[in-house]
C-alpha cells in the first residue's frame, strides 16, 4: 500500500488497488475451506508470496487508467480505455504464473503432499486477483477517482514527486537508447555477468530440506551390551548435570533422562539395560539468543570427553520432532543402506563403512543400526519330556519368568491407596546361571520338578532384531549432518562406497534423505522444465508470435542468477523450497517483459518506429514495472529476512524470490529491450 501510494500520490488511487488484497484473500479462504485445508507453513507460504502478487494487476490497469485520465478523458472513458489497452497483457502475465502451479500436480513422493497445496492456494489467489483487476478496478475508478483528475495532484508535494518521475523516466529512456546504439556490448556484459555467477553453483551445498530449529534436543547414549542398568543410571545422572552446565536455566522448559527396559521385560527400540536416552525441552528460538545446533554441537563434545569413562560405544542427538520424522519415512538424514541374507558378513561391510564414514567433515553420530546380541540366559525346553510329565513349554516359561523377573501376585489397599504385591525369588535364589536350573516347576500331579530336568540352561546371544527392505535383509550406517550441506556429504559417501571391495551378494545404495532428495529434484527439475515450456507457450498464444514470447524469456535466466547471488550471500543451501521458488520466479519474471513487449507492439502498430516504440514504451511503463517489482519484494521482504520459529524453512524461500525479481527487473528493462530490437530488426519490419 506505502508504494502504491508513493507512485501514484493518490489516496483515492490507493484505496482502489488495495481492494484487491482483501478480495483475493476471501476468495482463498472459501476455497480452502471448500477442499478441507488446514492454514499450515505452506498454504500461509501461498498467501505471504502472493500478498506482493495480487495488486500487479491492479496496479498495471490503475496506472494505465490514470494516465488516460490525465490525458483528459472522463471517468467512464478513462476506466474503459484504460482497462481494455493492457486487459490482454495482465491475463498474459497471469496465465503465465499458473502455468508455473500447473506442473506441480503432477510431481510425485514428498514433493507432492508438501506442494500441492501452495500451488492451489496461491493459484486461487492469483485468479482472484485478475478477476478483480479486469472488473473491480475499472468500476472503483470510474467511480472513486474526482471527475476532475487534477485536483488532488496540484500540491507541492505532488509536482516536486511528479518532476522526479517524469526526470527518471526520462533518464532511462536516453540510457535505453545508449544501451540500443550499442546492443552488442549490452549483451555481452549480461552474458559475462550470468556466467561468472554461475562459477558460484559448486559453491553453494545442497540438501533436502532445511534443517528447523524447533527447540527440542534428543539423544541416546549406548554402553556395551551387558551393562548393568546401575552403570547405564551413573551415566545419565552424569549426562543429565553435563546439560544443566550448558544450557541456561532460563532456557529450558523440561528435562529428562532414562534408561533400562520396558516393565514388560524385554528390549526394543532405544530399550535395554546398556541403553540411555534424554530429552531437553527449550524456549522458542526468539527468545534464546543462540541455536539448538550450537548446543547440540557443545553436547556432542562433552560426551566425547566421557565416553573412555564410561566405556561408551555410541551416541546420536537428534535435532528433529519424532512426529515430524515420520514423514521422511523415521530414517536419518544420512543413511547407506546395506542389503544381504548373510549377517556376518553384512555386519562386517557396515565396520568397514563405519569407520570410513566417520572420517567424512561433517558427519556426526554415525551408527549401525543393528543391534548386537545381548548375553542371555537360554531355557532350551526340552518338549518330550514335559510332554511326558503333562507339561507344554509355556509352562515352563511362565515359572522362571516368574520366579527370576516376579509377577503381580495381588493387591494390598491401606487407607484408599491400592499397591501391587510383586512376587519373586530371593536374590541370593536367583543370582547365578546354577540358581535358574534350581527353579521348581509345579507338574499337574501336584508334584515339583526342576527345569535342568526338562530344559537345558545355557548363555547364548539373544536374538538380533533383523530389518528387511525388499525382502531382503538390511543394515545401516546412518548418523547426521553437521557444519556441511547434506549433498555434499552425500557425494564424498557415496566415493567411499564406489572404492570399497563390495561383495557380489550383497547390495549398497543411499538411503535415507538422499534417496527422498533425488527423488523430488527430478521432479522439481521436470515441473520447472515443463513450466517453462507451457509458459512459453502461453505467451505465443498472446503475442501470435514466436519470436516476442523467446524475447520474453530472456529475463528467466537472469532470474536464477539473482537466486545464485541470494543463496551464496545468505549462506542457505539449494533444497526443494529454494526450487519452489525458483517456480515461482519464472511466472513472475516474465509478467514486467510481457507489459513491456506488448506495449512496444501497440505503440509500433500505431505508426512509431522500432527505436521509438521501444524507448516510449520503456518510459510509459516504468513506473508500472517497477511498482509491481517493488510490491513484491517488498512484501516478501519479512519471509526473506524475517526471525523466528521456523525462519529456517521461509527464508530461503523468501531469498529466492526476493534477489531473482530483484535482478531480473533489472535486466528486464535492459536486456529485454535490446533483444527485441536485436531479434526484430533480423525478422524485418513489423507487418
Amino acid at each position: 500500500m506505502a508504494v502504491v501510494l508513493v507512485f501514484l500520490r493518490q489516496a483515492r488511487a490507493t484505496l482502489v488497488v488495495g481492494l484487491a488484497i482483501p478480495f483475493s484473500l476471501i476468495a482463498s479462504g472459501v476455497v480452502m475451506y471448500l477442499l478441507d485445508y488446514s492454514s499450515n507453513m505452506m498454504t500461509l507460504f501461498a498467501l505471504i508470496v502472493a500478498i506482493g502478487m495480487v495488486v500487479d494487476n491492479a496496479i498495471v490497469v490503475l496506472e494505465n487508467i490514470a494516465r488516460h485520465r490525465e490525458a483528459g478523458e472522463n471517468p467512464s472513458e478513462g476506466a474503459i480505455f484504460g482497462a481494455s489497452e493492457v486487459g490482454m497483457a495482465i491475463i498474459a502475465s497471469t496465465l503465465t504464473t499458473l502455468c508455473i502451479f500447473f506442473p506441480l500436480f503432477f510431481v510425485r513422493g514428498i514433493a507432492q503432499v508438501l506442494f500441492t497445496p501452495f500451488a492451489v492456494v496461491a493459484a486461487v489467489v492469483l485468479l482472484a486477483s485478475l478477476f478483480s483487476a479486469l472488473t473491480l478496478t475499472p468500476m472503483l475508478a470510474s467511480r472513486m477517482l474526482p471527475a476532475d483528475f487534477s485536483s488532488e495532484r496540484g500540491g507541492i508535494f505532488f509536482r516536486t514527486s511528479e518532476r522526479a518521475f517524469r526526470a527518471l523516466a526520462d533518464g532511462y529512456g536516453a540510457f535505453l537508447g545508449w544501451a540500443l546504439r550499442r546492443r552488442a556490448a549490452v549483451i555481452f556484459a549480461a552474458v559475462l555477468i550470468f556466467f561468472a555467477s554461475g562459477a558460484l553453483i559448486p559453491r553453494i551445498g545442497f540438501e533436502f530440506m532445511p534443517k528447523e530449529d524447533r527447540a527440542l534436543i534428543r539423544g541416546t547414549v549406548e554402553l556395551p551390551v551387558g551393562t548393568r542398568v546401575e552403570a547405564t543410571r551413573d551415566l545419565m545422572e552424569h549426562i543429565d548435570r553435563i546439560i544443566t552446565e550448558e544450557i541456561p536455566a532460563e532456557d529450558l522448559e523440561a528435562v529428562f533422562t532414562r534408561c533400562g527396559t520396558s516393565p514388560s521385560g524385554f528390549s526394543s527400540g532405544d530399550d535395554g539395560p546398556n541403553v540411555g536416552s534424554f530429552g531437553v525441552a527449550l524456549v522458542s528460538g526468539d527468545e534464546r539468543g543462540w541455536t539448538v545446533f550450537e548446543r547440540a554441537d557443545d553436547l556432542r563434545r562433552r560426551i566425547a570427553e566421557i565416553a573412555g569413562l564410561y566405556s561408551i560405544e555410541g551416541y546420536e542427538i537428534s535435532l528433529e520432532d519424532p512426529m515430524s520424522g515420520l514423514i521422511t519415512g523415521g530414517e536419518k538424514p544420512l543413511s547407506v543402506n546395506i542389503l544381504g541374507d548373510d549377517i556376518e558378513a553384512t555386519d562386517l561391510l557396515a565396520e568397514r563403512i563405519l569407520e570410513r564414514v566417520r572420517q567424512v567433515p561433517g558427519a556426526v553420530d554415525i551408527s549401525i543400526s543393528r543391534e548386537k546380541g545381548a548375553p542371555e540366559l537360554w531355557v532350551k525346553v526340552d518338549r518330550d519330556k514335559t510332554a511326558t510329565l503333562g507339561l507344554n513349554a509355556s509352562d515352563v516359561a511362565d515359572t522362571v519368568r516368574s520366579s527370576i523377573y516376579g509377577t503381580v501376585a495381588g493387591k494390598y489397599r491401606v487407607r484408599g491407596d491400592e499397591y501391587d504385591i510383586f512376587v519373586r525369588l530371593r536374590k541370593s535364589d536367583r543370582a547365578t546361571d546354577a540358581d535358574l536350573a534350581q527353579v521348581p516347576v509345579k507338574l499337574p500331579s501336584g508334584s515339583l520338578v526342576r527345569v535342568e530336568n526338562v530344559a537345558d540352561v545355557s548363555f547364548e546371544r539373544g536374538p538380533l532384531r533383523i530389518e528387511r527392505k525388499d525382502q531382503r535383509r538390511i543394515v545401516r550406517v546412518e548418523g547426521d549432518v553437521r557444519g556441511r550441506s547434506l549433498g555434499v556429504v552425500i557425494q564424498e559417501v557415496r566415493g567411499i562406497i564406489d572404492e570399497m571391495d563390495i561383495p557380489p551378494e550383497i547390495a549398497v545404495s543411499m538411503g535415507g534423505q538422499a534417496e527422498q532428495m533425488s527423488e523430488s529434484y527430478f521432479w522439481m527439475v521436470l515441473a520447472l522444465a515443463v513450466g517453462v515450456v507451457l509458459v512459453y507457450m502461453v505467451m505465443a498464444s498472446q503475442f501470435e508470435s514466436l519470436l516476442h514470447p523467446f524475447v520474453v524469456m530472456f529475463s528467466v535466466p537472469f532470474a536464477f542468477t539473482g537466486v545464485i547471488w541470494g543463496l551464496f550471500l545468505g549462506g542457505f543451501n539449494l533444497n526443494v523450497v529454494v526450487f519452489l521458488g525458483l517456480l515461482m520466479l519464472v511466472g513472475v519474471v516474465v509478467n514486467n517483459a510481457i507489459v513491456l513487449v506488448d506495449y512496444t507492439n501497440i505503440l509500433r502498430a500505431r505508426g512509431l518506429s522500432m527505436s521509438e516504440a521501444i524507448r516510449e514504451a520503456g518510459r510509459t511503463r516504468l513506473r508500472p514495472v517497477l511498482m509491481t517489482a517493488l510490491t513484491t519484494v517488498l512484501a516478501l521482504s519479512p519471509m526473506a529476512f524475517g526471525r523466528g520459529q521456523g525462519q529456517e524453512v521461509w527464508n530461503p524461500l523468501g531469498i529466492t524470490i526476493f534477489s531473482g525479481l530483484l535482478v531480473a527487473t533489472a535486466v528486464t528493462l535492459i536486456i529485454v529491450p535490446v533483444m527485441y530490437s536485436i531479434l526484430e530488426g533480423r525478422a524485418g519490419p513489423s507487418k
